[in-house]
């Protein structure tokens, strides 16, 4: 975006109050424009594939704003993952995530729940090797089945 740019933009006349002695207005001389520069408007700003990037419809910045700071939180159910493995190699698990959008890319964050689990979530949590995002869920792939439930947290978008 480029500024728009004005020669003497802030220019005033001086003109004598006619019948009154000493007494003067102030009459604004507006600028020569040298740059035109880039119109303020919702294309320029925020434009539809920016908004869709966060999951609105018609968004505005301030949205935006609020969801690039949006936590969500899940369980990672052990019960959950698959039998067997699918066609690329990974076990998976569907986690529902009302509020989660296919084009977030949010930072994954284990929330320990007490100081007697922590390394075996730390674990569990390490053998998950990605979460791909959709509309309303999450799925989880690993190698190896975790065998414990954990919980975690999904940062920003």
């Amino acid at each position: 975006m480029k500024d728009r740019l004005v020669e003497h933009p802030n220019r005033f006349r001086l003109q004598a109050v006619e019948g009154e002695v000493g007494v003067y207005d102030l009459i604004p001389l507006p600028g020569m424009v040298t740059e035109e520069g880039t119109a303020l408007n919702k294309v320029n700003i925020f434009d539809d594939v920016m908004s869709a990037r966060y999951g609105l419809n018609d968004g505005t910045p301030s949205q935006a704003f609020g969801r690039a700071v949006q936590v969500l939180y899940a369980t990672v159910s052990k019960a959950d993952w698959s039998e067997t493995v699918n066609s690329d190699g990974w076990y998976t698990n569907h986690i529902e995530i009302n509020e989660m959008r296919e084009a977030y890319r949010p930072d994954v964050l284990l929330e320990i729940t007490s100081a007697a689990l922590a390394e075996d979530e730390r674990t569990a949590f390490s053998q998950i090797m990605e979460f791909e995002t959709y509309d309303g869920y999450v799925i989880a792939k690993t190698l190896d089945v975790p065998d414990i439930d954990i919980n975690i947290r999904f940062e920003g978008v």
